[in-house]
């Protein structure tokens, strides 16, 4: 595991939680980061008109930017899921992507 993982476990205030499983998100967010981009850019000049052209600029050159740190630097995301009894996860992380409205739905109705 990343040691800025291992050294985020060992400061939680509870310590019963343990880490059953952990994820690297670098290359997810590198492509989340140019859907923003994208749809920032389509939607340009309506944030022009909100704010002003420098926001505009700086605010392409920092999405841009933080793609490519991303995409091809030391940047990353790491995602944590802690739990108090190791087997209360399940093994694989299917069951965030099957079904999506029937999750949303069954969390929204519970």
């Amino acid at each position: 595991m990343f040691q800025p993982c291992q050294k985020a476990c060992a400061r939680s205030k509870i310590p019963s939680f343990g880490l059953p499983t952990s994820r690297v998100l670098r290359l997810h967010h590198a492509c989340t980061l140019r859907h923003w981009f994208d749809r920032f850019n389509a939607n340009r000049d309506a944030v022009a008109a909100i704010y002003d052209e420098r926001f505009v600029r700086m605010w392409r050159f920092y999405l841009a930017a933080s793609e490519q740190t991303f995409r091809h630097g030391q940047q990353a995301v790491f995602q944590l899921q802690l739990s108090r009894k190791i087997d209360a996860v399940p093994a694989t992380r299917d069951y965030l992507y099957s079904h999506p409205r029937h999750h949303v739905t069954r969390r929204a109705t519970e």
